[in-house]
């Protein structure tokens, strides 16, 4: 018992020490709440309170363009009645530079003002209490409410249809053209930007107009202009036509061979000139989406002619120097020639201006040798020679004399060529050719000149040992032997010619005569260097010819002839060595490939 005493006490001392601090915290909770209360009592009171008895219009009302905002019905009414006791009634429109007066033709207005008054102190006092009335009051200030006067002014549209496209027409300002031109020195072309215009819609006048009259808003009503882009469908046409009107083409070098002066003649060409006529146009567009009215530039594009070309000139006046030549038993004078120094003219090219004339000269080639120094050796060495054996048959000697006449004498200036047949021409009776035996084919028969293919085989092998560069040289259907196989040459008038060329630097005369059995040819001329040649005939092979009898029953019996004559068949290659001096072996020629048929022996046996 004692000891529940004790925690009772103890407990009841504990409960006595916490209690100060609880009393604290409600009578701070009490005191909160009463303030509370009572500032919303003072905001109940001082704010929301005189809206209760608020007599007046709403803020932002307004009718016929009278603002009604903070009056008693009353007073709109009278101010209503005042606004339209006029009885005519204008309207100004006011545009950014001038002004029109609209007051059409009217008959009258018939307004009820006390219907409108009590209207407009109805808006928004859906609840009339206090707060009701209050927040009504709030929203009101944020938002304008025109109210439709429900009535009409009779005026006459036709009168503002009139002015409006009066207005229309008197404001109108047209946009500027805009121009184009080329600076031909700078071969810029400039673009000027025609300048904006500006109009006004009579439409837009109209509906303004007629709408505030329908409102019976009286108040300016302000208009702006409309602007009027420039015609950059214009602008594009001319950029393009730009293009094509001030594009300039190059004038390309124009090269002239002067073979009077040895020169050419050089006029440089001139650039040409392109515009892009896209890129100028774009360049324009973009001026105008950001309203910059000004002057667009775009430069030229350069078109460079052809370079300069001066070969076909040239060609025309290069020349090898024309060395001296015989001529009528005497050496005549050459003539110089001419060549290009090719970096010279292209220094001079390089250094000509667009269009400048400028001469190129060219170089002057002298012969080697004058004609006193061709004289002086003329003729002086004896630079081949061939002897061949004829046979003792009289047509056939008659024909050698005949060619070897034509040909004796020839005299070959440097370069020339030797042409058999151009020189013996062709073989007629009026020239005192006879028949003798040619090869035609694989058959032997009896023509005018027969036999004079000795002498262009003689002449064949003169012109070897003379170092003469063969030109063309065909070998005999059958074997001859009056040279070395491999080493003849046959000519036939109109299908086989042989030919040289005089290779030395000098005159060469080809002397030919038959005396003593032979045919005679000597080559002479200047000899340069102490070559001595060698012409070598290599035998390959033989084929032997066979007998073949015919018979004929045209002949009598024990009748038997050759009909035929055969040849052995053979083939060679000849070559010609070249030594110097001394013997050494400079070079060896492969003179080529020569085969000879061989023709059977034919006997004709009579069996008749």
């Amino acid at each position: 018992m004692e000891e529940y005493l004790n925690e009772k006490a103890s407990f009841g001392s504990s409960h006595t020490a916490a209690k100060p601090w609880r009393l604290i915290v409600i009578t701070a909770l009490l005191l909160v709440m009463t303030i509370a209360a009572a500032a919303a009592s003072c905001y109940v009171y001082y704010v929301i309170h005189p809206y209760e008895n608020y007599d007046r219009i709403l803020p932002n009302v307004y009718c016929a363009g009278v603002e009604l905002s903070g009056m008693t019905q009353a007073e709109a009414k009278q101010a209503i009645e005042e606004a339209f006791r006029e009885p005519v009634h204008s309207l100004r429109v006011v545009l950014p530079d001038c002004e029109y007066t609209f007051q059409p033709e009217q008959k009258g207005l018939t307004l009820n003002s006390e219907s409108i008054a009590s209207r407009a102190y109805a808006y928004g006092r859906s609840d009339r209490s206090a707060y009701g009335i209050f927040k009504a009051f709030r929203r009101a200030k944020g938002t304008e409410y025109r109210m439709d006067p429900e009535t009409a002014l009779e005026y006459s549209k036709e009168d503002v249809e009139a002015l409006s496209r009066t207005i229309s027409q008197e404001t109108y300002i047209a946009p500027t053209e805009s121009q184009v031109s080329c600076d031909p020195e700078t071969h810029t072309v400039s673009l000027l930007l025609g300048t904006p215009g500006r109009r006004i819609d009579p439409q837009t006048v109209y509906e303004a107009v007629c709408g505030a009259f329908d409102e019976l808003s009286f108040e300016d009503v302000t208009l702006s202009y409309d602007k009027v882009e420039i015609d950059l469908d214009a602008v594009e046409s001319m950029c393009r036509s730009a293009a094509y009107d001030y594009h300039l083409f190059p004038v390309h070098p124009q090269a002239y061979a002067d073979a009077e002066n040895h020169a050419i003649a050089l006029t440089m060409g001139t650039r040409g000139w392109k515009l892009d006529g896209d890129a100028l146009y774009s360049l324009a567009e973009d001026a105008v989406n950001g309203e910059s009215y000004g002057t667009v530039e775009l430069a030229m594009e350069p078109i460079e002619p052809r370079e300069a070309d001066i070969s076909g000139p040239c060609e025309a006046l290069a020349a090898e120097p024309t060395e001296p030549y015989y001529y009528g038993g005497s050496v005549l004078e050459g003539s110089p020639g001419y060549t290009l120094d090719w970096d010279a003219a292209a220094e001079l090219i390089a250094g000509a201006s667009y269009g400048e004339s400028i001469v190129i000269p060219m170089t002057e080639v002298a012969p080697k040798r004058t004609a006193a120094e061709i004289q002086a050796v003329l003729f002086r060495d004896r630079l081949g020679s061939c002897n061949t054996d004829h046979t003792s048959n009289s047509n056939r000697t008659n024909n050698l004399i005949l060619a070897c006449k034509a040909i004796d004498g020839t005299v070959l200036n440097a370069g020339e060529r030797f042409s058999f047949n151009g020189i013996v021409g062709e073989r007629t009776a009026s020239k005192g050719y006879l028949p003798a035996t040619v090869y035609v084919g694989t058959e032997s028969t009896e023509q005018l000149g027969g036999g004079i293919c000795q002498v262009a085989s003689t002449i064949y092998d003169a012109a070897l040992y003379a170092e003469m560069e063969i030109l063309s040289r065909a070998a005999h259907t059958f074997f001859v032997t009056y040279v070395p196989g491999g080493l003849d040459a046959t000519v036939y008038w109109g299908a086989l010619d042989f030919s040289f060329r005089n290779s030395t630097e000098y005159p060469v005369r080809v002397n030919a005569w038959v005396s003593g059995g032979q045919v005679h040819v000597t080559l002479d001329g200047t000899k340069t260097n102490d070559h001595v040649v060698e012409l070598k005939s290599v035998h390959l092979s033989t084929t032997p010819y066979s007998t073949v009898y015919v018979n004929d029953s045209s002949k009598p019996k024990g009748y038997e002839k050759e009909t035929t004559y055969p040849y052995t068949g053979y083939s060679y290659e000849a070559y010609q060595n070249i030594y110097d001096g001394n013997g050494n072996l400079l070079e060896s020629n492969y003179l080529g490939y020569s085969s000879y048929s061989k023709r059977d022996r034919v006997i004709t046996v009579g069996t008749g």
